[in-house]
Order: structure tokens, then C-alpha cells, then sequence
């Protein structure tokens, strides 16, 4: 299965960027790859799916993801992450910090995914 491609959920089209048990060394490549595939969109279109499940990160990584989110921001309608609970929460803020986005928590894809794709988002979620 490739790491960043566009699957469909309830005829919606979602970017999906996996790192599931991915090495630190591989998180950069593939935040490279997911946000040209970001760029190739029309702006403020994207449904972004982000699974961190398992994945292993360092600094050098972290401060490349968070330089990604930033570029991604024109791009971005919404985004959903997954396995979030690997990152400690202070990384998280840096991130929203420093890209100036928002993003929702969810335990599962099937959550995230069913949150993406409806009409009306209301409230933002912490995590489910």
C-alpha cells in the first residue's frame, strides 16, 4: 500500500498520508510526498487524513512536518488525525502553533473518516 494517495470514503475524495509503524527516516519522505499531492489540488479543497499510528519521530522529522503543515495550509479543508497519542502534546502544539492550523483527534480511521466527510462540522472534536 503506498504511504499518500487519494482513496474515496461515502463519494468524498480524501487524502490519505499513512506513516503506521513508519521509521523516523521515512516520516520526511512521506511529508514531502503528501503535501505535493496537497499542492496538486485546488486551494482550501483537501480532506486530509493523517494515520501517526506506531510511527517513531525525531526532531529533525518533527521540525519538517511542522514546516509541511504550514505549506499545506492553503491547501487544507479539513484534516483528521489518527494515532496521534504517540506524539506528546507539547509537540502538537508546536505544530498548530506553527502551521496556524487546526486539527481534530480521533482514535480510529473510521471515526476520522466519517468526520471528514459530513455536511456540517459544528464544534471541532478533542479526541474520540
Amino acid at each position: 500500500m503506498e504511504r499518500v494517495q487519494f482513496i474515496s470514503h461515502q463519494g468524498k475524495k480524501i487524502l490519505l498520508i499513512d506513516y503506521t509503524n513508519c521509521s523516523a527516516a521515512e516520516m520526511k519522505q512521506i511529508a514531502t510526498t503528501g503535501h505535493e499531492a496537497a499542492k496538486s489540488q485546488p486551494q482550501g479543497s483537501v480532506l486530509q487524513l493523517v494515520d501517526l499510528s506506531g510511527a517513531q519521530f525525531s526532531r529533525e522529522e518533527i521540525a519538517h512536518i511542522k514546516k509541511i503543515a504550514a505549506l499545506n495550509r492553503p491547501y487544507i479543508k479539513r484534516s483528521a488525525i489518527v494515532g496521534a497519542q504517540t506524539f506528546p502534546k507539547a509537540v502538537w502544539d508546536g505544530i498548530k502553533a506553527f502551521s496556524v492550523r487546526d486539527f481534530s483527534m480521533f482514535d480510529t480511521r473510521q471515526k476520522a473518516l466519517e468526520w471528514l466527510t459530513r455536511k456540517e462540522i459544528g464544534q471541532w472534536p478533542v479526541a474520540s
